[in-house]
């Protein structure tokens, strides 16, 4: 038995329904329908009862409810009462890996709870970097983007240093230009990075990016060198104020940013796919404010962006 699939009961019976619990709790249906089958195994009793309409517990389920509430407070208390925080303190602490809307996520949820007793810390990170910064809990949560091609590998580097991930969506690479590229005007629906030889490539130290061009463009095939930038704000300034050029996610609507502003997306041909996820720590409860953090990123990526399987 897991302390995992207590709470996940907890959760089944205050939602009503497994879809729902399983949204709330960031795992697929599938996923908690089977911790809830081996837990009902375990215990050697049947705990809910599924409807049309959702789910409601047995007798048992009842009882094992009552108790799995009990000590997720209990254990929920003890956390708090060893880091020292009161019921009036949310932390929110975030690797970010270059991801425009999980910056502008965390300035909305910033200044929802403004003067609320809350502590909020993000930093640019590449991918190893985030996966590192969770594993050693400098970060509560990271998030994460790749090639799909790369998801191999870095799902082994996190199941190496007890990292988990939770995909969010899949999407496709883009060349992204400002006003001052000749593309900027040029009536293009796809682009192929050989067009961009003479401009220089702009990208972060050692990020995903860099080396989808590496591989993509080799240096004997560039008329110019790359640009290696340090943060989102110094890379927006550089794409709207020069020739270069960068590369990115496909975005079909955005949030609040200003980063749209005076840039052109153009999808690269042939196409790449870019994975965007997040990543905790094994075995550790997300915080409320973490866990609605996760929640608001996730519905407005329903929301507003398409996914691979919507495009092709």
């Amino acid at each position: 038995m897991k302390f995992e699939q207590l709470e996940q009961l907890v959760k089944i019976k205050e939602c009503g329904s497994i879809s729902k619990a399983a949204v709330e709790l960031h795992v697929a249906q599938s996923t908690l329908s089977t911790s809830v089958k081996n837990l009902e195994e375990e215990l050697g009793c049947k705990l809910i009862e599924r409807a049309n309409k959702g789910v409601t517990l047995t007798s048992a389920g009842t009882e094992v409810y009552n108790q799995s509430k009990a000590i997720c407070e209990m254990v929920y208390n003890m956390k708090k009462s060893i880091s020292g925080e009161t019921d009036e303190d949310k932390v929110l602490s975030v690797s970010n890996n270059y991801s425009i809307i999980g910056k502008d996520m965390f300035i909305a949820l910033y200044n929802k709870y403004s003067g609320k007793h809350c502590k909020f810390r993000i930093q640019e990170a590449s991918v190893s970097e985030a996966i590192e910064n969770v594993a050693s809990g400098v970060s509560e949560i990271g998030l994460v983007r790749f090639p799909e091609d790369n998801r191999d590998m870095h799902l082994r580097t996190m199941k190496r240093q007890g990292v988990e991930y939770h995909r969010m969506s899949l999407k496709r690479m883009c060349v992204v230009i400002g006003e001052k590229n000749p593309f900027y005007n040029m009536e293009a629906n796809t682009i192929k990075l050989e067009h961009l030889t003479q401009f220089p490539f702009a990208g972060y130290y050692d990020e995903e990016s860099d080396v989808i061009f590496e591989k993509l463009l080799p240096r004997t095939k560039r008329l110019k060198e790359n640009i290696s930038i340090g943060s989102v704000d110094h890379l927006k300034e550089v794409i709207r104020n020069t020739d270069a050029f960068t590369l990115d996610v496909y975005k079909e609507k955005e949030f609040n940013s200003e980063w749209y502003e005076g840039v052109r997306y153009i999808p690269i041909t042939p196409t790449i796919w870019c994975e965007f996820g997040w990543i905790k720590k094994k075995e550790r409860e997300l915080s409320p404010i973490a866990d609605e953090y996760i929640h608001d990123l996730d519905r407005h990526f329903k929301e507003f962006w398409k996914d691979r399987d919507d495009i092709v």
